[in-house]
């Protein structure tokens, strides 16, 4: 679905790390791990605000955003989603890194912009017997949230882990954030609500200046050598850099842990007619033992197990 949507906030979470909510007037039923494209509003287009990619100054005709919008829509996961009045309020988590990212920081309160989603296959559709863990990496966190918050709402138990490089750029709000791993015992032995759909989430630091010393991974690890048996049945949803995803994913491999990863690669189109966003994947029906699937369809979401890191 394409249409018109009305920036409602934008703001900071972080150093790096901004969410920006806009409204629609109705979305697709969508799922943790789905994603939406993002581009400037046609009338917007029309007026000459769009620019192609390589153009990053400030751009006045931009109706308020600052910033040249890109040539090609960019795809960011899902972080929220819930129903606003007679419309529905979407939640983007993201950093700014690029031309893209910085137009994105730029928009005002009444800004428009065009969305298109939602787009791809998330996660299993979470219920009451659901159990996850989650670890994130970086700008890893958005989908995961909202798998979270969707887990813990139907009754199901989710905790997570966070990883950053330092203390500035964690993007988990304060009052989830855990810094030590036995605060974390609770979560596993409560029972959640729909009215606690907020998850703990352990904050790792590279450079130890929050919570856990060390990467998410290295957390991952810890978690479990003090929580094994308590993490029986549970099931690891990742998302993050690619490097880390793969060793979240050995480690399951090793301890015979369901692991499902939310991959990322540039989605030019998000409709599988650029054919640029390939996943390797095992398959044992293909003759060659593998073949290539597409991210923006057959994913972003894959088993780990699966995919030829």
């Amino acid at each position: 679905m394409l249409q018109r949507a009305q920036v409602k906030t934008n703001r900071a979470l972080c150093r790096e790390h901004f969410v920006v909510s806009f409204t629609v007037p109705s979305f697709h039923a969508a799922t943790p791990g789905q994603f939406v494209h993002l581009g400037a509003d046609g009338e917007d287009h029309a007026n000459g605000a769009n620019v192609t990619a390589s153009c990053a100054r400030p751009n006045a005709s931009s109706s308020g955003q600052g910033f040249a919008a890109p040539f090609l829509r960019r795809a960011f996961s899902i972080a929220g989603l819930r129903q606003a009045g007679e419309g529905i309020e979407i939640d983007v988590l993201y950093r700014t890194v690029g031309v893209g990212t910085h137009w994105l920081a730029a928009l005002q309160p009444g800004d428009a912009i065009s969305v298109m989603g939602p787009l791809g296959t998330g996660f299993a559709k979470p219920d009451p017997k659901s159990r996850v863990l989650l670890v994130a990496g970086g700008v890893g966190l958005p989908p995961l949230q909202w798998l979270a918050e969707s887990v813990r709402h139907r009754g199901g138990r989710a905790l997570g882990v966070s990883g950053a490089v330092s203390a500035d750029l964690v993007a988990v709000p304060k009052a989830q954030c855990v810094s030590a791993i036995g605060d974390l015992r609770v979560a596993l032995e409560a029972t959640s609500s729909p009215h606690d759909s907020s998850p703990p989430w352990l904050i790792a630091t590279d450079d130890g200046t929050h919570g856990f010393h060390g990467n998410s991974v290295d957390a991952l690890g810890a978690v479990y050598d003090r929580f094994r048996s308590s993490l029986a049945g549970w099931t690891v949803c990742t998302c993050g850099p690619e490097a880390m995803m793969r060793a979240v994913s050995e480690f399951c491999l090793k301890q015979s842990i369901p692991c499902f990863a939310c991959l990322e690669r540039a989605m030019s189109c998000g409709t599988g007619t650029c054919q640029s966003c390939v996943v390797a994947l095992d398959d044992d029906q293909d003759p060659q033992g593998w073949r290539y699937r597409l991210c923006c369809i057959d994913g972003p979401v894959f088993d780990s197990s699966r995919v030829r890191w």
